[in-house]
């Protein structure tokens, strides 16, 4: 997300949006958690929209962003510490 922010900072949209998706969502909830923060009701509406949006967002990658490495586990990061063997 940091890239994704840094690009959104250059005024680079779609880059930002490559990198991560939700850059804009989280900067507007945390805008609007500020916002409401005396209002604890709206406060977690917001937070709860916010993690169903994050969670969403990243299966979507997963599944098509990123299909292989990190979904298939002979290729992943578990299959390297797997094999390491120290020196």
């Amino acid at each position: 997300m940091t890239t994704g922010l840094y690009w959104l900072l250059k005024g680079d949209l779609s880059r930002s949006f490559w990198y991560h998706p939700m850059v804009l969502p989280t900067l507007l909830a945390a805008g609007l958690a500020i916002g409401f923060r005396r209002k604890p009701v709206i406060l977690k509406g917001i937070f709860a929209v916010w993690i169903i949006l994050m969670l969403s967002c990243y299966v979507w990658r997963m599944l098509t962003v990123f299909p292989d490495a990190p979904m298939q586990p002979e290729s992943g990061l578990f299959s390297l510490l797997a094999e390491w063997r120290p020196i």
